[in-house]
C-alpha cells in the first residue's frame, strides 16, 4: 500500500471516528446557548438601544448629557455608539441624525484593527441613518411637489370662479 493511500485512509478513519462521537446539538437537551457573553460590546449596544427607547424625555435628556460627557472623556468605541444611538432618536430635544452619522463615519473610516462586531454594528447603524436621510429627502421632495400641485389646483379653481 502506498504512503499516500495510507494517509487518505487514516484521514478518512479519523473523520468517521469524529463523526461517530458527535451528536447533533438539536438532540442534546442540556445544551443552551448563552443569552449574551459578558463584555460583548454589540450586546451592550443593543441592550442600551432598547433601554433608551423606554426612557421618558427627562431621563433621555439626562442620559444624553451623561453620554456626551462619557464620550468627551474616553472617546471609546462603545461610548461613541451610545452617543450616536441617542442622537438618532426621533422627537427629542437633542435629536441630530447628521451629527450621529458624522460620529459614526469619522470612526468607521479609520482603518484600525481589529475589525470588531461593534464596528460592524456601527456600519449597520450608519447605513440605516443614511437610508433614513435619503428617505427624508425623497419625502420632502414629494411634499414640495404635492404642495405645488395643490397650489396649481387652487389657482385654477380661483380662475374658474366668476
Amino acid at each position: 500500500m502506498s504512503v499516500r493511500r495510507c494517509e487518505v485512509l487514516l484521514a478518512l478513519a479519523l473523520l468517521l471516528g469524529l463523526a461517530a462521537c458527535t451528536e447533533p446539538i438539536a438532540r442534546n437537551a442540556d445544551f443552551a446557548a448563552p443569552s449574551f457573553i459578558p463584555g460583548n460590546d454589540v450586546d451592550e449596544a443593543l441592550r442600551y438601544s432598547q433601554r433608551i427607547k423606554k426612557m421618558t424625555p427627562a431621563e433621555l435628556a439626562k442620559e444624553y448629557e451623561q453620554a456626551s460627557q462619557a464620550f468627551s472623556r474616553s472617546k471609546s468605541d462603545l461610548s461613541r455608539v451610545r452617543l450616536a444611538l441617542l442622537l438618532s432618536l426621533p422627537n427629542t430635544s437633542f435629536s441630530d441624525e447628521g451629527m450621529a452619522l458624522n460620529l459614526l463615519k469619522e470612526w468607521l473610516k479609520e482603518s484600525k484593527p481589529p475589525y470588531t462586531g461593534l464596528r460592524a454594528f456601527g456600519f449597520f447603524l450608519s447605513g440605516t441613518l443614511e437610508e433614513k436621510r435619503e428617505a427624508d429627502k425623497r419625502a420632502d421632495t414629494l411634499q414640495k411637489k404635492l404642495d405645488a400641485l395643490k397650489s396649481m389646483e387652487k389657482n385654477l379653481m380661483q380662475r374658474e370662479k366668476p
